[in-house]
């Protein structure tokens, strides 16, 4: 059933009859709250009209209800690089009072500005909120990005090794190389030793993704990053996080995860629930749920769906409750729909236009002219307004999905991004949602 809502939706009180069965929630869970990750991406802040601080984070309450926030990305190297940015955000730009968390701002002083300082008062005044760091981020294997340079740092033993210790030392001891902003020489140098210790309580790991080749390389970096982290906690008298992430269409084709091994080393993995559809070329210009938990029994594409996904690692060997079920903050649109069927599975023109290609957040998209749905069988939402076609979750849809993973003893929630949230309506969902279970 298919269900047009005009303006805020109620949420739904039922899954969908159709998906996973329920699995019990294992004696050697992450922790007992339920994990709520949400991440934050650096390039936020670049002093532009449209800049979203980590301030912004305390004023909608979305740091108050995450347990997690990730902050992306670490720039990562073929050589085994770890390293934070000095050009603009990270810890050697000056924040100004307005933008600040506390309203107080940075001074010359200070061996630790920027971002980094921001996310350390952002925990003082949300002492729960555990903050990791993500390496790599957003492109394949095939790729100049984070998949081709984990690839390559990850099959060389000694290289690998490096990486790791690279990694500890400058996020989580905090030893943060000495530089000024846009190394400007007239600009006061930041960093040094343990200037960031503390900042950071765990390394989120996105290499998308590993194949077939990369298979024990990446099982390598989990173990040795988990053997790393555990020393240094025991060091410091801390738990370290760790967590890593894999695509919401995981099957048997996709050889490059050692699911048993993986999971036994990361304290929970992500499952990314969306990307699965989107308008990339001619080839893919049919709409579809980019986000949907289970696979629709009129889509006429690849059967794709998170539930699908979770199905596969819980069968090859995943602990149901290292599983942190990932969902969208942004949608996937295409333009040049036909009004048939509200435009859901119908061919388009093209990507619609969006501020990052054929992607919205969702904040623009729900008071964008025309209507949204929620196909209640997929457990997805949609907006059309008889051209173009959106899709994306909704907080209707992420009270479902949440109520999922409750009920199949999940680990938790992740949202990409925290931006597209902007006002906390998803992320405060997926906390009320687990509050009253």
């Amino acid at each position: 059933m298919r269900r047009m809502i005009l303006g805020a939706v109620a949420v739904m009180s039922t899954v969908a009859a159709t998906g996973l069965v329920v699995v019990s929630a294992n004696a050697d869970a992450v922790s007992d709250d339920p994990v709520n990750l949400g991440y934050y991406a650096r390039w936020y802040a670049v002093g532009g009209p449209d800049d979203f601080f980590i301030k912004d984070l305390h004023e909608s309450g979305a740091a108050g209800d995450m347990t997690h926030l990730a902050y992306a990305f670490a720039n990562i190297s073929p050589e085994g690089d770890c390293d934070p940015q000095t050009d603009w955000g990270d810890y050697t730009w000056s924040v100004p009072a307005a933008d600040s968390v506390d309203g107080v701002a940075d001074s010359d002083d200070q061996a630790l500005a920027g971002q980094f300082n921001q996310l350390r008062k952002l925990k003082e005044l949300n002492p729960d909120l555990h903050v990791t760091i993500s390496l790599g981020g957003g492109d394949g294997v095939d790729s100049p990005g984070g998949g081709e340079a984990f690839k390559e740092l990850a099959a060389d033993p000694q290289t690998r090794a490096a990486f790791v210790e690279n990694c500890v030392d400058t996020f989580l001891r905090g030893n943060l190389p000495v530089s000024s902003h846009m190394h400007d020489p007239n600009a006061p140098e930041r960093g040094g030793p343990g200037s960031a210790a503390g900042v950071f309580d765990g390394i989120d790991i996105d290499w998308e993704w590993p194949d077939a080749e990369s298979r024990d390389d990446f099982t390598a970096l989990h173990q040795e990053f988990r053997q790393a982290l555990d020393e240094l906690g025991d060091e410091i008298g801390k738990h370290y996080w760790l967590n890593t992430t894999v695509p919401g269409f995981v099957d048997s084709d996709n050889a490059g995860f050692d699911v048993p091994a993986v999971f036994d080393a990361v304290d929970f993995t992500t499952i990314q629930g969306y990307n699965m559809y989107g308008a990339w070329n001619d080839d893919h210009l049919t709409t579809n749920h980019h986000a949907q938990l289970y696979d629709g029994p009129d889509n006429p594409g690849t059967s794709n769906s998170t539930a699908a996904g979770i199905e596969y690692l819980i069968d090859a060997g995943a602990s149901a409750d290292k599983i942190v079920l990932g969902v969208p903050s942004f949608a996937r649109g295409w333009t040049g729909v036909p009004d048939i069927d509200n435009g859901l599975y119908q061919i388009g023109s093209g990507p619609a236009d969006g501020s990052d290609g054929s992607a919205e957040d969702y904040h623009v998209v729900k008071n964008l002219p025309g209507t949204t749905f929620v196909d209640e069988v997929a457990v997805a939402a949609y907006h059309y307004d008889g051209n173009d076609w959106w899709s994306y979750d909704v907080p209707e849809t992420v009270a479902v999905k949440t109520q999922y993973s409750i009920d199949n003893g999940l680990g938790g929630m992740m949202i990409w991004d925290t931006r597209g949230d902007m006002y906390n309506d998803l992320i405060s969902t997926i906390a009320d949602t687990q509050a009253a279970a």
